[in-house]
Formats: C-alpha cells, structure tokens, sequence
C-alpha cells in the first residue's frame, strides 16, 4: 500500500539532512565565489556543464534495472531483481572508460586555456567516481534502505564543503575542482564496507544487457533531455555572454538547484514506492487521488519558496558575496524554476513507470521544451535582455514542459474520477502556479523593490510581510478543501 506519512518520513530525514548540507554548501560556495572571482569561478560552471553532459554517456542499463527491480520486487520475485542489478552494473561499469578517454583526450590535445585543461583533466577522474557511486546508491534505493542512504548524504554533506573550502584554500581551481570526487570516493568506501548493504557479484549476460539497453536508452536521454533543459540556459549563458556572467549565473543555479533537491528527495522516496506499488496493482488510478494531492502540495510548497528565495537573495549577496550582485536579478527569475521544474516530478513518475511505459511521449516534450527554451533565449538574447532574458526563457519553457506532462498523463490519472475532478485540480494547480508569478511580479514593484544604492532592510521586511500574508491565507485555503481531517488521515494512511 502506498503510504504519505511512510514517504514523509523517510524523505524528511533524507530532506533534513540536505538542508544541512545545502546550507554548508552555501557557505563553501560563497568562499570558492570570493576566493576564485567571477572569471575563474565560470569556470567551475563550465566544468559542471560538461560533467553533466557526460553523465549521460553511458548504456543505461542501471537506470533500466531500478525500474525493473522496483516491478519486480512488487511481484515478490527477488532473485529475477538481485540477477538484473548484476548484469546492469557489470556492464554500466565496463562502459565507463570511453567518456573518461574522451574528457583526457580533450584535456591534453583540444583546449587551449590552461585553467579549462586542468578542469577537464579533473572533471574526467570525476565522472569515473561518480559514476560508479550512482550505480551502488541505486542498488540502495531499490530496496528502500533509506536510514543507509541518509548516513551517507550526511557523510558527503559535510565532507564536501570542508573538502571543498580547504581545496580551494590550499590548491585555488584545481581544488575546488577535485573535492567533490575525493568525497564521493570515499561514499563509495562506505557503502562497500557495508557488504550486506551491497550484495554484487560480476554477471556477464549481453542478451540481458541488450534488453535492459532498450529499455534503459529512452531513460537515459530522458535524463539528457531532462538535465539539458535544466543547463540549457547555462550553455546559452556561455556561448553569447561573457564568462563573468556565467559565473554570476553558475553562482545563482547553485541556491535553485538546492532548493529543487529538496523536492526531488521527496519524489525519489515516492518513486520507489510507486514503481513498486503499481507492479501490484497493475494500473494508476488506484493511486489517482493521493497523486492529485501530493501535485498540489509540491506546487504550494515551491511556490512559497520560491517567493521566499526572491525576497532574501539580493540582502544575502549584499552582505556575502557583494562582486555577485549583477546576477541577482536573474536569481530572482531563476527562483520560479523552484515551481516549474518540480511540478511535474510526481507526474513524470507515473509515465516513466513499468506499467504506462511512456518515457519516449516525456522524451518528446523534453525535446520540444529544450527547442522552446533555446528559441525563446536566442530572440530575448537578441532583444538586449541579456542574462535577465535567458533566465525568463527558462522559467517559460520549464513551465511549459510541465503542462505537456501533466497532459499525457491525463487519461490515466482521472480514469475513475469524477468529470468534475480534473477540472477542479487543475484550477487549483494554476490558481498556486498564478500566485506565484503574481507574487515575483508584485515583488518587483514600488515599495517591494530593490534600489541599486540604499538600505535593503525596508524591502525585505515588505516583501516578507507580503509573502506571508499571501501564502498563509492560500494553505488555509488548500488544506480546508483538500486536506479535512478525514482526508488528511486517509492520506496519510
């Protein structure tokens, strides 16, 4: 049975302590922002980019088999699951070394800049670390062993920041570079030295590798696609603007992607109960109802911080990290990604699931959304919005992809609804998404704006009192007709 409340408790320790984490990795990356400058700090975005990119050159068979294992183990087939994760990390692992190659081979005969040399020489070790640590994290996933999972984000979440701040003290770029693969190598050593936790043994089977290719593919580009809609706008930033403004930009993404982490905790914990949940039921309406609220209670969520987020950035880069003030502006823009890249998570759970198989449907919105997101930044780029008008075309597109979701997924989520179910959640849905823009927009207007000389404290303590008020008023609202007692209590069943 799909519980909330067992979903809520699992993901909040998870959540808890990348809030931890999230905060000390605030404070390194202002440290690495004061310390490198915006010139060499772009540079740490643009290895980032590039890591995220290669991440997705692999077969996919893990992704493939976290799926499958989740059906599987649904049906109570164990051994069929422990034999797929076999075969899936022996052959992940063995195609691992060409974009590893590829990154050294970049490195020594195709950059120029010797800073970008030393990155990618760097970012090469990097992927190889990483990569392995996302195949055995996976295995931990599948069976829900969140308490390990949990030691473990705590352990890279104070390693990394400390790692981080005394490479880049002691080394300058190359440290700052080489401290989140030092971290994850040692995550790597303590889930091996947890050998119950990691029961793998090398399994060579190029029939079982080729199914779970196909069906692994279409998720890994999903990922591409996924990931390049979310780093679209930082590629755009580094091929038409200066490498300052990829670092004000880098520096911004940072704060949003911390703040998107949080949701995607939560979601990653729902994923592996639902996967394993429709192996059982076969179908999605039976879970209809307590996807309905968990989408409406991401959007509430994301949207009162995302106003949050608008409202404190500008005093906080005014007291920390003042050479990044040209960058607040898009921060606050880039804040709405906060709702509309999350949104549509829960949703994308269900299409990706064994049982709707529709991954390649999500592929093609990521496609179109990441044309749309290009298109609409190259004409704002020529319109002389600069990083402002890239950060808008973000926003616009993630949106959109995110309504293209919640479209195909329709039929299957209001199967057994009533006619007037959908209508009524979808004007909930657009009523919060509305707020918050409302709320971005009222925010940068008279009393509640900025000056680019004064004191900030007036418009900061406006803009708090505004958001409260607003967003108290709305969770009243959603909890008195969505969440009752009664239901509340079903919900959390």
């Amino acid at each position: 049975m799909l519980s909330i409340r067992d979903i809520f408790r699992s993901s909040s320790k998870i959540s808890g302590v990348n809030i931890g984490a999230g905060i000390l990795a605030a404070g390194a990356n202002i440290f690495v922002a004061r310390r490198l400058g915006p010139d060499v700090f772009g540079v740490v975005g643009w290895v980032q980019m590039w890591l995220f990119y290669a991440g997705f050159a692999k077969p996919g068979c893990s992704q493939a088999a976290y799926r499958e294992m989740l059906h599987l183990l649904g049906q109570s087939k164990d051994e069929e699951a422990h034999r797929i994760q076999d075969v899936a990390l022996t052959t992940d692992w063995l195609f691992l070394a060409a974009p590893a190659l590829a990154m050294l081979c970049a490195s020594l005969f195709v950059l120029k800049r010797m800073d970008m040399r030393l990155g990618m020489a760097i970012a090469a070790v990097t992927f190889t670390v990483t990569s392995i640590y996302q195949t055995v994290d996976m295995v931990q996933w599948v069976h829900k062993r969140f308490a390990l999972i949990t030691r473990v984000n705590l352990l890279t979440g104070i390693l990394q920041p400390a790692l981080l701040i005394a490479g880049t003290w002691l080394l300058g770029l190359a440290g700052a570079l080489a401290a989140p693969a030092v971290s994850t190598l040692l995550a790597i050593g303590y889930y091996v030295l947890r050998t119950q936790a990691f029961d793998f043994s090398p399994r060579w089977d190029w029939r079982e590798s080729k199914k779970l290719m196909v069906i692994g593919f279409p998720l890994v580009l999903q990922g591409l696609l996924y990931w390049g809609m979310r780093t679209s706008d930082r590629t755009m930033v580094a091929a038409w603007l200066s490498l300052a403004a990829l670092g004000y930009f880098s520096f911004a993404m940072s704060f949003i992607n911390q703040g998107c982490q949080l949701v995607s905790d939560f979601v990653n914990v729902l994923q592996s109960h639902v996967f394993s949940e429709l192996g059982r039921l076969g179908r999605v309406a039976p879970l209809s109802g307590k996807i309905q609220r968990i989408c409406l209670l991401v959007t509430l969520a994301t949207g009162c911080a995302s106003g949050l987020a608008q409202a404190g950035f500008h005093p906080f880069v005014a007291m920390l990290a003042p050479k990044f003030t040209p960058g607040v502006k898009a921060f606050e823009i880039l804040a709405l990604n906060l709702v509309c890249t999350t949104i549509s998570l829960p949703i994308n759970t269900i299409l990706n699931s064994a049982v709707m198989n529709r991954q390649n449907l999500t592929n093609g919105i990521q496609v179109a959304g990441l044309i749309l997101n290009v298109a609409v930044g190259r004409a704002f780029y020529l319109l002389g919005w600069g990083l402002n008008g890239i950060a808008w075309s973000s926003a616009v597109s993630q949106l959109a992809v995110a309504v293209a979701i919640y479209a195909a997924a329709h039929r299957a989520l209001f199967e057994e609804d009533a006619a007037n179910s959908a209508v009524r959640f979808y004007s909930w849905g657009l009523g919060l998404i509305g707020l918050t823009f409302a709320m971005h927009w009222t925010m940068d207007r008279s009393i509640f704006g900025y000056a680019a000389e004064g004191s900030w404290l007036f418009p900061f303590v406006a803009r708090i009192l505004l958001l409260s008020i607003a967003w108290s008023l709305t969770a009243v609202l959603v909890h008195r007709y969505w969440w009752p007692e009664r239901s509340l209590k079903r919900l959390l069943a």
